[in-house]
């Protein structure tokens, strides 16, 4: 059967967020607003079960870089998880907050983002974001100017978005003696106190989806 906006509107369990759609927009809710809470309402156990694996992901790798036996292919991936779990995942809750504000059985998962954000400045933000990028992607062309060209000719040229990134990654690992490594293992004990947080309260999540 399909599921449309009335069937979530007339469930008890969504009430609150009904009640905060309208005083927000008005009755009759817009349509386009239905529409997004209608598509998050249908996927929300496929996003929250995604979002438990990535979070278990990178629960895992930091456990890993934080043992007493280092993996090297282990720091690869931990920029990667810690990246997504930063960048992409929290992102998905700022939109919708925007829009509708954050579901009650999401809101603890979504303070538990904001806490492990707050544990860096924006500088290390930047450098998770580069050191993600350098184990992702052949050329880091995000730093580096890039031009167009037509007959031989240059025709635009696109200035850099970030282009101290490499700087900044530099001065970051230069404060940890050079080793990337260091960087990584000083990252990972940050975050695994409330890592372990953000874990409990996504898995309360799936279990009631």
């Amino acid at each position: 059967m399909c599921i449309t906006f009335d069937d979530i509107a007339k469930d008890p369990k969504h009430k609150l967020l009904i009640d905060i759609i309208q005083l927000k927009y008005g009755s009759p809710i817009p349509e386009e607003i239905k529409k997004l809470v209608l598509e998050n309402s249908t996927r929300s156990v496929e996003r929250v079960n995604q979002t438990a694996r990535w979070v278990d992901l990178l629960r895992g790798t930091t456990k890993l870089i934080l043992a007493e036996d280092k993996i090297p292919s282990v720091y690869p991936l931990f920029w990667i998880y810690l990246h997504g779990t930063l960048t992409e995942m929290i992102s998905d809750f700022e939109e919708y907050e925007k829009a509708v504000g954050i579901p009650e059985l999401f809101a603890p998962i979504y303070e538990s983002l904001l806490n492990i954000v707050s544990l860096f400045n924006e500088d290390e933000i930047r450098f998770i974001k580069f050191m993600r990028h350098n184990h992702v992607h052949l050329h880091l062309d995000y730093y580096w100017s890039k031009t167009k060209t037509k007959n031989g000719e240059i025709v635009k040229i696109k200035v850099p978005s970030e282009s101290d990134a490499r700087d900044n990654a530099d001065k970051i690992i230069n404060n940890f003696g050079g080793e990337q490594s260091a960087v990584a293992q000083n990252f990972a004990d940050r975050i695994k106190e409330e890592l372990e947080i953000l874990y409990t309260q996504v898995n309360k999540a799936v279990s009631t989806v």
